[in-house]
């Protein structure tokens, strides 16, 4: 039985902090391998919760850029057990049924991605990007597509539990604004560097719905999504990003490390660096 230890920071109430861990401890069950150890931290405020992970990364040395800045929710495994972030505010603006998806996303997170080594990828798997373009964008490059790989082994796990409708409930909520991707398309196509991180960066939350797609319950509506979200991308772009996602999911693999070389070599045919 996975242990749970649980914080709170700022205003949370007491109703709120027991009903939130009364589901992730329901979550775990039925998991021979979930995680021995879960800590879960709950702020009041999406920036409590911000500067939290800031100087946590500060204070173990670990180069983050924003990390999970926007995100709904955040997980790190920097201290060798896996932690959970979440915050009030964000929680009570999600639509019905998004709540549920987005506690098994960070729970399938710590079951399947529990440990450093799902944190931790070699650099020679991203050599010819160092070649090209220098490590910086290489690490970056790479963490990107590990996060999208993560992100669709998430899905899949709850999919293949009968979860599809929690998950897309999250997903379609995801997915429901591209303003800031299309803010930028222009400037980060203009060069071969730019656009190849815009593409990874593009493809992590289309990953976290892609497993869907092969659901014939929830397969259309996910669908639906994905094409709004990657609507105004070029036709040959949005073929690419969807096409390494096909490679993982063909592979049918429950290894990590096997699923983020496949989408490396997904990305390297489809967008080749001249």
């Amino acid at each position: 039985m996975t242990k749970i230890a649980f914080r709170a920071f700022g205003n949370v109430g007491s109703k709120e902090a027991e009903k939130l861990l009364e589901i992730v401890r329901d979550l775990y069950e039925g998991f021979e391998d979930s995680p021995d150890f879960v800590e879960i931290l709950f702020f009041e405020a999406l920036d409590l919760r911000n500067a939290y992970v800031a100087k946590e990364a500060v204070g173990r040395s670990i180069s983050v850029d924003d990390f999970g800045a926007q995100f709904l929710s955040v997980h790190e495994c920097w201290s060798g057990s896996p932690r959970i972030y979440l915050s009030l505010d964000v929680l009570n603006s999600l639509p019905e049924g998004a709540l549920m998806g987005v506690l098994e996303h960070e729970v399938g997170h710590t079951i399947l991605h529990g440990s450093l080594e799902s944190y931790v990828f070699p650099l020679e798997l991203a050599a010819d990007y160092w070649a090209a373009f220098g490590s910086a964008f290489a690490r970056n490059l790479l963490a990107l597509v590990a996060a999208s790989v993560k992100d669709f082994e998430v899905t899949r796990l709850w999919a293949n539990r009968r979860a599809s409708r929690d998950q897309l409930a999250f997903v379609e909520h995801l997915l429901s604004s591209n303003e800031a991707e299309r803010a930028t398309y222009a400037i980060a196509k203009a060069e071969p560097p730019s656009a190849l991180l815009f593409r990874a960066s593009v493809m992590k939350p289309i990953a976290c719905a892609y497993p869907l797609t092969m659901d014939p319950e929830v397969g259309p509506k996910a669908d639906r999504a994905i094409s709004s979200f990657i609507g105004f991308m070029e036709d040959g772009e949005r073929r690419g990003i969807l096409g390494i996602l096909e490679d993982v999911a063909s592979k049918g693999l429950n290894d990590t490390l096997g699923n983020v070389i496949a989408a490396m070599e997904g990305l390297r045919r489809r967008f080749p660096v001249s």
